[in-house]
This record gives structure tokens, C-alpha cells and sequence, in this order.
């Protein structure tokens, strides 16, 4: 959310998509019950997919350890359930599949997402989501694929296609979007968790490339970025596409415990809250804190005899040149808040920088502070 992104591979996953409402729909039907589900009655929702990779569409087992069955068998338990749960299961899933309209800025009503587990039936929870997160582990992966229509032939629509896809929609934004740090060999987020939203397993808004630090347990994993228990649950949350935050913040720094630590600042309160809301996501603020302690070491090692002057034009430039790198260059906002800030004779800062320089104490380092030599 740090900076703007733009939706990949649209008509691919809207494939997949209608693919998804067809097989929903066709066994939501009111007279549909499980003994009607058939791989031939299936095959005949869709006649236009090639019939062999339907059939193995349909016995091909989800990855979920607790669930781990064939996509006919999850098709066939949606079949028997009352018609009732029926027209529930259908209006969770445009309405979820609708979430963009939470982020309209003309929107008068709040527009909750509709989780899994609000459903009744355990079974039930276990066949929907064993149905949709099937379409993204494994079919999405390269060993099987969907055979998309794209130019007048069919591709193999995977994992790695929409890797590729996204990146050449943003190629501008070389950095993991939720950190700014270096996004490496990334991993694909589901920013709503598919856990709980599995009807957006394959949405190609809800899918981001993002940093394995990021996506790991201990930062975003599968917290869900939304105010649950608010009548507005979407508002005080950026999101990767619809609600970027690139231009609404600055980076300020305070001291807490002897330590500096990298803030974001907003220009209001409503955008504070979402920054807020960013950090404590992901730990953006200690996550950038070792990131300034490398640049702290860094920039003594290079300006080791550096006079004060000196160091605060030659880092006043550097913050200049990182303007023109923020998208392409890993940590390139702190980097250049940092250079800035010292610039400007942040002192907090140049202490660190003198203490790192020549391993003095606070007081040696305030001491050379006021006698102008780094």
C-alpha cells in the first residue's frame, strides 16, 4: 500500500472466476441434490472446456490437511444442503466477489465482507472452502494450470503467469508494497486470507506480490485487515489496489528507550489510523528500525572523516537522488527521510552516527555534536 499497484491478469482470473459461479450455481440449483453431481453432469455445465481437464479438474483433491477431498465431492455436499443455505452460499459469494464498492469514495453504506464461518453447517464450511482455496492450491500452480482462452489458442494460466502478468502491469514498483524492502523471489498474499474469504482465493484484486517477511506468521500472515466488530469494517484500512497510501504519508522519527524508531505520519487523522493500521499489520516500524541501524552503520563507515558540513551536503544530495529512486531501490523512503532528516541536523541521529563512528559515549557524542566535527 505504500505505493500504487495495478490489478494483473484480469480477463485470466475472470476465467476463472465464471468458471467458479458456473459449478456454484449449477449445484445451487434447488432441484439439484448430491446424487445429480456427476463428473458427466459437471462436464455439462461447461461444454466449451476440453472434457479430459475437466475430469481431472474434478477429482483433483484440495491441499487443506484438514480437508484434503476431490472438488466433486466438495460439489456434491453444496448440492445437498437446503435451498435456503443455497441462496446464502450465492449472496455471500457476489458480495464478497463486490468488494471493491467498499472502497468507492462516494459509497453511504458500510460494505462488510461475509466470512466463511458465519455459515451454520460445519460441513458445509469445510466442502465451500475445500471448493474455492482447490482452485488456487494446487490448481493454480504450474503443475496443472487452467486452460485459458488468450489470442485466438489456449495457455496454461498459473502461479507464475500471474508473477510475470503483475509485473509487467507495475513496472514501476520493483519493492515489496507492503515494506518498501527488497521483494526477492516473493510470495503471492491473499490480503483477505483465504481462510476465512475463500471465495477470493482467485480474485485478481486480492492477490499481491509481497516479501516473505511480510507474509510470514510473525507479520501479515493471515490477519485479516479489517475492523471486524466496526460498522465499517474497510475504512480505516489502505488496501494494495483500491486504497494506496503512496502520497499520504511522510516518515518522522521518534525516540522510545534510548532507540530511534522510523513513524509514519499522515496528513490526517483518517489516514493516520490507516498508517497505523499498516504498521502494526506488518511491523513496519521495527521492521525499518534494523533498517536504520544498518544505515546509521553505513554512512559512519563511508563518512568516517566527514566534517559536519560535509556530511549534511553530501546526504542532502543523496535524499535528493532517492526521490527518483522510491518504487526501484529497496528502502529507498527510509533511506531518504534518514539522509534527510541528518541533513537537517536531526540530533538524535548524528549522535547515533558519531556513537557508531568512533564508539564514544552520549556524552563524547553530544560534546562533538556541538563542536561542529562528526
Amino acid at each position: 500500500m505504500l505505493h500504487k499497484i495495478n490489478v494483473a491478469c484480469e480477463v485470466e482470473f475472470n476465467w476463472i472466476i465464471k468458471l467458479q459461479r458456473d459449478l456454484l450455481y449449477g449445484v445451487c440449483r434447488p432441484e439439484i441434490n448430491a446424487e445429480t453431481v456427476t463428473i458427466k453432469w459437471i462436464k455439462a455445465l461447461r461444454p466449451d472446456i476440453d472434457t479430459a481437464w475437466m475430469g481431472k479438474f474434478c477429482e483433483r483433491k484440495d491441499k487443506l490437511s484438514s480437508i484434503n477431498l476431490p472438488l466433486i465431492q466438495h460439489l456434491k455436499t453444496i448440492a445437498g444442503c437446503s435451498p435456503t443455505l443455497k441462496t446464502k452460499i450465492m449472496a455471500n459469494f457476489e458480495n464478497n466477489h463486490g468488494f471493491k464498492t467498499a472502497f468507492d469514495p462516494d459509497r453511504k453504506v458500510p460494505y462488510p465482507l461475509k466470512p466463511i464461518n458465519d455459515l451454520p453447517d460445519i460441513g458445509l464450511v469445510k466442502a465451500l472452502r475445500g471448493f474455492f482455496t482447490g482452485f488456487y492450491d494446487p490448481n493454480f500452480y504450474q503443475q496443472c494450470g487452467f486452460p485459458v482462452p488468450s489470442g485466438g489458442k489456449l495457455i496454461k494460466f498459473t502461479r507464475e503467469c500471474f508473477l510475470n502478468g503483475f509485473g509487467e502491469k507495475n513496472r514501476d514498483v520493483g519493492v515489496c508494497v507492503l515494506c518498501d524492502g527488497d521483494l526477492g523471489d516473493p510470495d503471492i498474499d491473499h490480503f483477505y486470507s483465504k481462510k476465512a474469504y475463500p471465495e477470493l482465493s482467485c480474485h485478481p484484486a486480492n492477490l499481491v506480490p509481497i516479501c516473505r517477511t511480510c507474509n510470514g506468521r510473525a507479520r501479515k500472515g493471515e490477519k485479516a485487515p479489517l475492523d471486524k466488530n466496526a460498522a465499517d469494517p474497510m475504512l480505516n484500512w489502505f488496501h494494495p489496489y483500491f486504497r494506496s497510501a503512496e502520497g499520504l504519508f511522510c516518515v518522522d522519527f521518534k525516540e522510545e528507550e534510548n532507540k530511534i524508531y522510523p513513524v509514519l505520519k499522515g496528513s490526517n487523522q483518517n489516514d493516520q489510523k490507516r498508517l497505523d493500521n499498516l504498521n502494526d499489520l506488518v511491523g513496519l516500524s521495527s521492521q525499518w528500525r534494523r533498517k536504520l541501524n544498518q544505515l546509521v552503520q553505513s554512512t559512519a563507515i563511508k563518512y568516517r572523516d566527514a566534517k559536519l558540513e560535509e556530511l549534511q551536503a553530501k546526504l542532502l544530495e543523496d535524499a535528493d537522488n532517492m526521490v527518483f529512486e522510491m518504487k526501484h531501490i529497496s528502502g529507498a523512503i527510509l533511506r531518504e527521510a534518514f539522509s534527510r532528516k541528518v541533513a537537517e541536523g536531526y540530533k538524535p541521529l548524528l549522535d547515533e552516527l558519531r556513537v557508531e563512528i568512533g564508539n564514544l559515549d552520549p556524552v563524547t557524542a553530544t560534546e562533538s555534536y556541538n563542536n561542529h566535527v562528526l
